[in-house]
């Protein structure tokens, strides 16, 4: 007996009427790839993802960078994602305007389909500048003496094998025996060794493997004898230095940079180290907390601007000592963060990370010295003054007031068309 004639299905009853099935195909998920050559892109070009794969007309396809949602609506550049069937298979695609060094890594198509989950991955290589030192970073030398610089790579290409070269002043020179000569380290790097120096310059050393290039660079100064006692003498990772110079060197161990240090003349025949300046260096956490950042700026999920100003402050509050300037990264970095809620608009976030912003501001101002540059403290205002209009803008009422470690602001409303404006401001405590 037909389903037509017994007019049921179990407990279901059927329509005599009209009644039909559709079988679709179970989920399988064929490939992903990206439209660029072994998978690596050039900085700054476009590049788009293609995931392939069958199923039903219920299959949705989701997108992950290194485990995290990409979301193309918390973007500051163009990141688009969009499906459409052809044949018997669905694609999606995601495409990415101006490749950044953040994007390099594991890039996953997510496809679910009546419960059933499959993924599949491609990893995508940047091709960016290499990352190349030089030390000593700048050196001062009396005539005749000998140098040994080393040149090495920090982000060398996996399985890669680079080429180096020497230049001075931008221009090659010949090895000469006995006077300069160079030799390529295993399993990387080169070194370049100096007799007799008679003048100084800057010493470049380039790497290069293909599409990968970089260039790092050494200052040598060179004194004569009857001067060399005004020099100021070397201190640890400061070497001899000239009056009137400034020398280079790296950052301490945790920090990647180049932190800087003037030798001045205080009086004839003397020279004086001043304050090293360590703003040019930045710790790993300082780094984690700002790569974190730039990520959700380029639409992968996986913190907030609230989270981040708010690991700035616990950041800062944990240090009871900071290197001379250390703080001023952190300063750049809450610019950004400023410019990237003006360009999303997202004022709610901003009102949400005032409390954790003030207390991140408090706890530069109360380390002396983490700020040491002029021009960064007038960043520094120019930021809390934009922050804190925009606060009061968008929380609302004439009179706002907000205390935060040892930050006080208020904010008052006023008509411009007034001729007398009473304000009363609170005390501290009260």
């Amino acid at each position: 007996m037909t389903l037509v004639e017994k007019a049921r299905l179990a407990n279901f009853t059927l329509n005599p009427t009209h009644f039909s099935f559709k079988q679709e195909p179970t989920l399988l998920l064929q490939s992903v790839t990206v439209d660029k050559k072994e998978d690596r892109v050039r900085l700054g070009d476009n590049f788009t993802f293609t995931c392939q794969a069958q199923g039903s007309s219920r299959i949705s396809f989701h997108w992950f960078k290194d485990g995290a949602p990409i979301n193309g609506s918390i973007a500051v550049r163009k990141l688009k994602q969009w499906e459409r069937p052809q044949d018997s298979y669905f694609y999606s695609y995601l495409s990415v305007e101006k490749a950044d060094p953040l994007d390099e890594g594991e890039f996953t198509c997510q496809v679910i389909d009546w419960g059933i989950q499959q993924c599949k991955s491609v990893r995508l290589s940047v091709i960016q500048p290499l990352h190349v030192n030089v030390s000593p970073m700048s050196a001062t030398v009396v005539k005749g003496s000998n140098l040994t610089l080393r040149c090495y790579t920090t982000n060398k290409p996996v399985k890669r094998k680079l080429g180096y070269n020497w230049t001075k002043n931008k221009a090659l020179f010949p090895m000469v025996p006995g006077e300069r000569f160079w030799e390529d380290l295993y399993p990387d790097g080169s070194i370049l060794k100096l007799h007799n120096i008679q003048k100084g310059g800057l010493f470049s050393c380039q790497a290069v493997d293909g599409v990968w290039y970089g260039e790092g660079t050494s200052r040598i100064d060179v004194l004569d004898k009857l001067t060399a006692t005004s020099k100021c003498a070397g201190q640890g990772r400061w070497s001899d230095a000239s009056p009137g110079l400034q020398v280079s060197a790296h950052c301490p161990s945790g920090y990647t940079g180049t932190a800087t240090r003037q030798c001045l003349l205080i009086e004839p025949g003397k020279g004086r180290w001043q304050v090293a300046d360590y703003s040019g260096c930045t710790s790993h956490q300082t780094n984690l907390i700002t790569n974190n950042f730039l990520r959700l700026t380029l639409g992968y999920e996986g913190t907030s601007v609230r989270d981040t100003v708010f690991e700035v402050a616990s950041w800062l509050g944990s240090r009871q000592n900071v290197h001379p300037g250390e703080g001023e990264p952190l300063i750049v970095l809450l610019a950004k963060v400023l410019a990237y809620i003006n360009d999303t608009q997202d004022m709610p976030a901003l009102v949400n990370t005032t409390p954790n912003f003030f207390t991140a501001v408090s706890a530069l101002m109360l380390r002396n010295t983490s700020i040491i540059n002029q021009q960064t403290i007038i960043n520094l205002e120019e930021i809390v003054r934009t922050w804190s209009l925009l606060w009061a803008k968008h929380t609302g009422g004439t009179f706002n007031h907000l205390s935060e470690g040892g930050i006080v602001v208020n904010t008052f409303k006023v008509n411009p068309m007034q001729k007398r404006i009473s304000l009363t401001i609170p005390r501290p405590g009260f």
